[in-house]
């Protein structure tokens, strides 16, 4: 592989690589819909978890798992040359927990053919696994959207976690993703009666408009100019636009 030269400056500007996570059924997949691409084939969902009948109105580059080793290796060898002939802008990685189970099966089915088994081993490699997943796809030259469902730590102050099997990796989300959004449906009062909408929330500080995000989820946007809120709604070309706002403003 060749070695090339960027500059800091450009590879801030211009890729992004977001992590959203939430319960099922709360509509993380259709969040594809508002992802701001110039047209729908340069968008690929990587559909491990089987929910892309919620895109089906969509024509979007579609690919199926479950993806063991050599299949996730044959992917990323495809995405690498779909963006150096520039037919992506966008890969959705959907959902990236199922994608682990895959890895934490064939590991523990490795381990017990040991002649010593160890319980632990098959976490290790889960971790490294998946995490050289990751990282192989935000080096690439086109932005990310990993989708996963939601995980409850009870013995936690943040209780609710991107979901990740193991729980060595889970722990490392916020060096592994500048951008992690909890996706759910937040309870209110309107005009007195109860009621209920869904949100996406971006941070757990206070945004520009004076209110604070919910403090038991893991969530994280970089925004050092405030632009973006602590709930949001469920659009991430919206969102997008104030990040890449934030971004010229710190300019």
């Amino acid at each position: 592989m060749n070695l090339t030269f960027t500059t800091t400056n450009a590879v801030d500007a211009k890729f992004l690589s977001l992590l959203v996570a939430g319960p099922p059924k709360v509509g993380k997949t259709t969040l594809t819909k508002t992802l701001p691409y110039t047209s729908e084939d340069k968008v690929l969902v990587v559909d491990a978890d089987r929910g892309s009948l919620a895109l089906s109105d969509k024509n979007y580059r579609l690919v199926r798992g479950p993806f063991d080793d050599a299949q996730r290796l044959q992917l990323l060898l495809k995405i690498e040359a779909a963006v150096a002939a520039g037919q992506l802008e966008w890969v959705v990685i959907d959902g990236l927990d199922e994608i682990g189970k895959t890895i934490l099966e064939a590991e523990q089915e490795a381990e017990r053919k040991e002649s010593k088994p160890n319980s632990f081993a098959p976490y290790d490699r889960l971790a490294n696994k998946t995490r050289s997943f990751i990282r192989r796809l935000q080096a690439m030259p086109v932005n990310s959207l990993f989708i996963t469902h939601q995980f409850i730590d009870t013995d936690n102050p943040i209780k609710f976690w991107p979901d990740f099997p193991g729980i060595k990796l889970y722990r490392e989300i916020p060096g592994l993703f500048d951008t992690v959004f909890a996706m759910y449906q937040r309870d209110l009062v309107v005009n007195g009666k109860p009621s209920s909408e869904r949100v996406i929330q971006t941070r757990r500080d206070t945004g520009p408009d004076g209110i604070c995000g919910n403090t038991q989820y893991q969530t994280g946007v970089r925004d050092p100019h405030n632009c973006i809120n602590a709930y949001e709604k469920p659009d991430l070309g919206a969102i997008i636009r104030k990040m890449l706002d934030a971004r010229t403003a710190k300019k």
